[in-house]
């Protein structure tokens, strides 16, 4: 006899699940020479983090943060300095081997919390596999999978900019809408065409470049 065993839902979720993380407060040590005090300005929660967490022992800070030098006995980081640290944490000590620091050329403009999103791996993730694998070039067209998400809305934005033609499917028509805004040359919800192969070959018959 073959025996099943199953998962049931046993009630309906409510509210946010609290029971993978701990607030834990530390007092930290006075500075030593070659240190510098962090203060967080930006916290990443991404999806990635599901995968890049089992890299972390239990007990590990979560990763992911923009921070600002508070306080510095290391030459090469002055207090004031932006960069990319450790975590999810208010304030750590760090000796600056871990620390990568942002550009000297960051515009006004621009939120520092975009070097966590379009700046940050989001806008590699984009750039690489725009240039360095597919290696695209004005003129071509492009097609955008999952294009209303973060990697997929930013890739077809620099697309367009380079000259592309871009095509992006999405999954309901609010995200079509929003793909629009954002210059798409077209956006369908792949959910409820009634061809995908005939969707695909509309704007572009002799196929995609990228």
């Amino acid at each position: 006899m073959v025996k099943a065993k199953s998962w049931a839902l046993k009630k309906y979720f409510g509210g946010s699940p609290t029971s993978n993380f701990e607030l834990k407060t530390t007092e930290l040590p006075p500075l030593k020479n070659g240190e510098v005090l962090l203060e967080a300005l930006f916290l990443a929660v991404d999806p990635y983090m599901r995968v890049a967490g089992k890299r972390l022992k239990e007990g590990d800070t979560m990763m992911g943060q923009v921070a600002r030098v508070v306080k510095s006995k290391n030459s090469a980081w002055p207090t004031g300095t932006v960069l990319a640290s450790s975590g999810w944490t208010t304030h750590s000590i760090s000796d600056g081997k871990d620390l990568e620091k942002l550009s000297t050329e960051w515009p006004d403009t621009l939120s520092l919390s975009l070097a966590l999103g379009t700046v940050g791996m989001t806008g590699l993730t984009d750039y690489i596999g725009l240039f360095d694998i597919c290696g695209v070039k004005g003129g071509e067209t492009a097609i955008v999978n999952a294009a209303a998400g973060a990697v997929g809305s930013v890739v077809g934005q620099i697309a367009k900019f380079k000259g592309c033609k871009v095509v992006g499917a999405a999954g309901s028509d609010e995200e079509v809408s929003y793909l629009e805004k954002l210059g798409f040359d077209v956006a369908f919800d792949y959910k409820t065409v009634e061809s995908l192969e005939k969707t695909l070959k509309k704007p572009s018959p002799d196929g995609y470049d990228c």
